[in-house]
């Protein structure tokens, strides 16, 4: 069976997207 590398790239970036929106959402409450 083929692993599939872009599977795992697209949820280590959805993981990512969601860190930088937290982060945001934090600056803009302070």
């Amino acid at each position: 069976m083929r692993r599939n590398p872009h599977f795992f790239y697209r949820r280590s970036e959805k993981k990512r997207f969601q860190q930088l929106l937290f982060a945001l959402i934090k600056v803009k409450k302070d």
